[in-house]
């Protein structure tokens, strides 16, 4: 994950830059926070596709105050099973996210494309 975000005020905001499948033996600086690594290609995409969720990246906003997106803004994302993708419908539903609070989540967070990695 990039360490910074997208800049900007209006809303809905992104929250997160576009998350980034490195390949095996990659290294980085520290321009970029690293989520992993994990044992296979597609429990990573499950992690991306749980990264891209309005859900997680409003947790995130409710810490982040600045284009910075440092370790500690996470701390209100819970840890998930990543055997499986994610998508914001199962995670509003496992957590009893209610109608009007889907509704603000999603008046806040801009949607991120699922793009075939």
């Amino acid at each position: 994950m990039a360490k910074a975000s997208p800049g900007g005020d209006s809303y809905p905001h992104s929250v997160l830059s576009e998350p980034i499948l490195a390949s095996p033996n990659s290294c980085c600086t520290e321009t970029y926070i690293l989520i992993g690594p994990f044992k296979n290609e597609g429990r990573s995409k499950n992690v991306i596709s749980y990264l891209k969720t309005r859900f997680v990246r409003f947790l995130i906003l409710l810490i982040k105050n600045t284009q910075d997106v440092p370790k500690k803004v996470y701390n209100f994302v819970p840890s998930q099973n990543f055997d499986e993708p994610w998508t914001d419908e199962k995670l509003y539903k496992k957590y009893g996210i209610t109608k009007e609070e889907i509704a603000f989540i999603e008046s806040m967070i801009r949607p991120m494309e699922l793009k075939d990695e």
